[in-house]
């Protein structure tokens, strides 16, 4: 203002900070996928929202812009591998602060089972790594269990992947498992049917010999 006359108001615009987006829902998680469901921002006008997913090695796509839902399925992950999924929502240009997940994809199962040394009671199990992601241990395990010495066992040393039972029951059928544990979350079971040996008859008693027949 000059003596009586105002000058032309000079004027700025600003968005506040858009508002963060509710809660993250994570489900359908398989080896290599899961589903991002997420609440919408609890107030303000939200344009969009942009989710992404890390580490993004071979993630189909890593990052996108959602418009008119709020959910979106990633694809190409790793098994056995912890995932943070980030979703801002945007308005105005503005970005709200991320809204952070973390999910384990679902483990790999183990590999080919390969049962060798097989006795009355006893045989021995080996099998190929899980594929890909972090192996924290295998859990193997034997039914039925009956009379068996250790019917279950968490195998921890991930290159020594052997186990043996005993104490098992002569010309039974066994199922053996292997769950591969990654991160807490353990994969599908692997499975291998396997007889163990007959047990020998007793002892044969042989009489009534004559010269051309014998009794057994």
């Amino acid at each position: 203002v000059s003596g009586v006359v105002s000058s032309a108001a000079r004027t700025e615009q600003q968005w506040t900070k858009a508002a963060q987006p509710g809660t993250i829902t994570i489900s359908e998680v398989t080896v290599d996928s899961m589903k991002v469901v997420w609440d919408a921002a609890p107030e303000g006008t939200i344009n969009s929202y942009n989710v992404s997913i890390s580490p993004t090695l071979n993630v189909t796509t890593p990052s996108v812009s959602i418009t008119g839902t709020r959910q979106h399925i990633f694809s190409g992950l790793t098994a056995g591998t912890e995932y943070t999924v980030s979703v801002v929502a945007v308005s105005g240009g503005e970005d709200s602060d991320a809204r952070t997940a973390q999910q384990w994809t679902k483990t790999a199962q183990a590999g080919t089972i390969t049962i060798s040394a097989v006795t009355v009671n006893s045989m021995m199990v080996a099998w190929a790594a899980a594929p890909e992601g972090t192996i924290n241990s295998y859990n193997v395990s034997i039914s039925p269990t009956l009379n068996v010495t250790t019917p279950s066992v968490s195998i921890t040393n991930t290159n020594n992947r052997q186990h043996i039972f005993s104490g098992l029951t002569a010309g039974t059928l066994y199922t053996v498992s292997v769950v591969t544990v990654s991160g807490g979350e353990d994969s599908d079971a692997r499975e291998q049917q396997q007889w163990t040996k007959a047990a020998q008859p007793g002892a044969i008693t042989i009489s009534e010999v004559t010269v051309d027949s014998m009794k057994v």
